[in-house]
């Protein structure tokens, strides 16, 4: 799935939060119009589009995690090895380094590789008390599911993490919207108005947040006539008070 293929997709699930705001035509444009065109009341809205992020660091871990993953998944597809699902949870102390990537890789193939469940059955490494050991300084924990009917999708190697992250205040909030100011004077002349959707989507630490009752409360600065924030896997939309122009 593409950037604009994504936006679309995110858009279309926030709706689905908002029946209030149905029906109506989603329609996409070449830049520099907004992210999204939504017409709506008769009218044509330009809607910007932006994830909440944490920390760049977090965001550098969980992308460098996914390399490895994919890269031992590619692995261990090529030695001709069993099918498998494969869910991490990774050690507090990784530490992210493209250098280290296909050593990495390998060195998870084959951890996955030698502790292979007979055929249709899972096995937890280092998950339970009563489990399987797991000496790795990657992973805290490995859960490995053997594939038996296989069919495409089927055979996923993912990181296990938490939803929700820390806290988000309103001057996170505050700051994110900043980040989109100054885009509606570019909108071609068609659009009559403006909306910006903050996603959260809550899957890994550098995209979950829970949001102070403050920061839901507060009055926000923005050249946008509304601001909605979306967690994507709760469904839930808050939209935001702006301060008069």
């Amino acid at each position: 799935m593409n950037k604009t293929q994504r936006e679309r997709r995110f858009f279309e699930l926030f709706l689905q939060s908002r029946p209030d705001l149905n029906p109506g035509i989603v329609s996409q444009h070449d830049p520099p119009a907004p992210d999204i065109g939504y017409t709506f009341a008769n009218s044509l809205v330009g809607v910007e589009l932006t994830e909440l992020h944490g920390r760049e660091s977090i965001r550098r871990e969980e992308g460098e995690q996914d390399a490895i993953l994919s890269r031992a998944r590619v692995i261990s597809e090529q030695s001709g090895a069993p099918r498998v699902c494969v869910s991490a949870c990774w050690s507090d102390g990784f530490i992210a380094d493209k250098r280290l990537r296909e050593g990495r890789a390998r060195q998870t193939a084959e951890l996955i590789g030698s502790h292979l469940p007979p055929g249709g059955q899972w096995v937890g490494l280092g998950a339970e008390p009563d489990g399987e050991p797991l000496d790795s300084a990657l992973f805290e924990a490995l859960w490995i599911e053997r594939v038996v009917d296989y069919s495409p999708g089927e055979n996923s190697w993912v990181s296990e993490h938490s939803w929700w992250g820390a806290q988000a205040d309103e001057g996170f909030v505050q700051k994110h919207i900043d980040r989109k100011q100054g885009r509606r004077h570019l909108y071609p002349s068609q659009f009559s108005g403006a909306w910006l959707v903050m996603t959260v989507r809550g899957s890994r630490p550098s995209s979950g947040f829970e949001f102070t009752s403050t920061a839901l409360d507060s009055t926000y600065q923005s050249e946008f006539d509304r601001v909605f924030l979306f967690e994507v896997i709760r469904g839930a939309t808050h939209e935001l008070k702006l301060a008069a122009a």
